[in-house]
């Protein structure tokens, strides 16, 4: 089932955008998306990422928040986002602080949506806001359609070891990773750490393809990594977050 709000959200974030834009949202390749759509797909079992940048077009400094809408969702999928270094949770729609940026300024790390399908195929629009602190009607908007397929990893080349995202991500009380080990590989292992590299959990993979699971529930909330070893070498670190 989907939950569609499309009409009510586009009215509402009329009320935010003004004709002259002083906030100017660009994608990972720097395409003008003001006011705009912009599309990411993924596997339906890891975490789609859309990472946006944002510029101050004005002549002076504008202190930029963030609000999040979700214009059309699947049922049983879940979305956040990141922004000034802070992961929040699905329930959080507007940013807690402001980026400063001055004239001119361009912010291409701050802000990224993160959608997880939790194995829910198809399509859902999550609607961004980025509007001045001091003057809200001074805003720009992005919706992003995050498009889950149904990609099995399990379904990879034999003569490659691949290794999914955590999911869901963030996680609560525990994370899955599905994994495939090439057919010529000994061992895997997952290694899961903070920001400081201090090793959190040490997995062996117990089978050349599977699933295997982390148990978050005792862990503090916080963005952590995960490294894919196998035979002794690292073949991929990405980012994980644990939010209770």
């Amino acid at each position: 089932m989907r939950k569609i709000f499309t009409l009510f959200f586009f009215v509402l974030a009329g009320a935010f955008i003004m004709n002259a834009q002083n906030i100017v949202l660009m994608d990972h390749s720097d395409n003008s998306i003001t006011n705009s759509t912009m599309t990411v797909s993924g596997d339906a079992n890891t975490t789609i990422e859309a990472h946006i940048k944002f510029m101050n077009n004005s002549s002076g400094a504008l202190d930029i928040k963030v609000k999040k809408m979700e214009v059309s969702t699947i049922s049983g999928t879940s979305n956040t986002f990141c922004y000034n270094g802070n992961c929040y949770s699905p329930s959080t729609t507007v940013s807690p602080t402001a980026v400063t940026l001055s004239a001119g300024q361009i912010d291409s790390t701050n802000f990224w949506g993160d959608y997880s399908a939790s194995g829910n195929v198809g399509s859902s629009s999550i609607m961004y806001i980025f509007f001045d602190v001091i003057n809200p009607s001074d805003s720009s908007f992005v919706t992003v359609t995050y498009t889950a397929t149904a990609n099995n990893i399990s379904e990879a080349s034999s003569l490659k070891s691949v290794i999914s995202e955590p999911f869901p991500n963030p996680s609560r009380s525990s994370a899955k990773f599905q994994y495939c080990l090439a057919r010529n590989a000994q061992e895997g292992k997952l290694i899961i750490f903070d920001l400081l590299g201090t090793i959190i959990e040490d997995i062996t993979l117990p089978d050349r393809e599977g699933v295997v699971s982390f148990e978050t529930i005792s862990i503090q909330n916080g963005v952590y990594f995960y490294s894919f070893i196998v035979d002794d070498k690292k073949l991929s670190t990405r980012k994980m977050i644990i939010k209770h």
